[in-house]
């Protein structure tokens, strides 16, 4: 089960704003780019796409680690990296994983025809338009270590590591449960990919208060990304 975490709802709220802000400044760079220096141009150099990813999420684990150190903790004892039921939180994450997939997919198809029923055109997420304008070996490459490593891991530590157990300390569980899970759903930007990845985030909520450890929901969110941007490459080739 997940200890109680001593997260100081103030250090939450400049860690968060932190993080908005380098993912801002990370739109910009890239979008920027875009628009006033190469405006003709599909795909970004991969320099531009690197430049973005350090300054969100490579300054993003800069600023986790400064909150640890104001609360005197260890990424061990903060995250439950030692835990003594890895291996059957390893493996329930992938059962977890394997059962969340096909439902994401049906929801995100689900969505996409209620939209279309409503004759709207929802924006897919940034990042699965950058995948779909990749045109070479090495941005694909690129695209999958960020989306299967790096943003697992990231996303994990920010929403299930420290922003799920603050609401639920300072509120309820439920208040954890939902208000991350939402929040998490509504920072991707994607209005077909809403209701599927809120329901990712609650799944990937109950993995960690059950199994105590943040490797199980970044195992399961790994998963679910990495079978997201097979599918997509295949239907692309």
């Amino acid at each position: 089960m997940l200890n109680d975490k001593p997260w100081r709802i103030d250090w939450v709220l400049r860690l968060l704003m932190g993080i908005l802000a380098c993912l801002a400044l990370s739109i910009l760079i890239v979008q920027g780019y875009r628009s006033l220096l190469d405006p003709a141009a599909g795909s970004p150099p991969l320099w531009v796409t690197l430049t973005g990813t350090l300054t969100s999420q490579g300054i993003g684990f800069l600023l986790i680690d400064i909150f640890l150190r104001k609360h005197e903790v260890t990424w061990s004892e903060a995250f439950g990296l030692k835990s003594p039921n890895s291996g059957r939180a390893l493996l329930l994450a992938l059962v977890v994983g394997m059962f969340v997939v096909p439902i994401s997919w049906s929801l995100t198809k689900l969505s996409i025809l209620i939209f279309e029923w409503l004759h709207i055109s929802p924006k897919l997420q940034d990042s699965v338009q950058a995948l779909q304008m990749a045109d070479t070996t090495t941005q694909r490459v690129y695209f999958a270590v960020v989306a299967i490593l790096i943003a697992p891991i990231f996303e994990e530590l920010v929403f299930r590591g420290i922003l799920y157990p603050t609401l639920k300390r300072y509120g309820s569980m439920r208040l954890g449960l939902w208000g991350s899970s939402i929040f998490f759903g509504m920072i991707h930007m994607s209005a077909t990919a809403f209701v599927p990845l809120t329901l990712l985030a609650v799944v990937m909520c109950l993995l960690y208060e059950t199994t105590g450890t943040i490797v199980a929901p970044i195992v399961t969110h790994a998963f679910f990304n990495a079978a997201n941007y097979t599918y997509l490459i295949l239907s692309k080739s």
